[in-house]
Parts: structure tokens; sequence; C-alpha cells
């Protein structure tokens, strides 16, 4: 389970820092584009997608 740490005006962040991997979950929406990224607390070992509305 992952409990939601930061959120804002189109972004959101959750963590769960004794999971292995993922450990943090972060979306940010700007217009019609959401980047979702994944990584360890620290933000390293992070990746990242991009999904845009068509």
């Amino acid at each position: 389970m992952f409990r939601l740490v930061e959120s804002g005006a189109g972004r959101a962040a959750f963590e769960n820092a004794d999971h292995d991997y993922p450990q943090r979950i972060a979306y940010v929406r700007d217009g019609d584009t959401l980047t979702a990224t994944i990584s360890l607390v620290d933000g390293s070992k992070a990746r990242s997608w991009v999904y845009r509305r068509r």
C-alpha cells in the first residue's frame, strides 16, 4: 500500500519506503499530458512514462 505524501494542482505522489521497488510513484499532469514516474524514495532509479490524450 502506498500513501499519499504530496498533492497539488495537477500532481500527486505516493510512497512506501518498506517496498523494494518502486518506493515512490508520482504523477504530474500538464494539459493533455500525464507523466508517471516510479523511483526509490530518494529519487534514484527513476523511470518515467509520458501519456498524451489524443
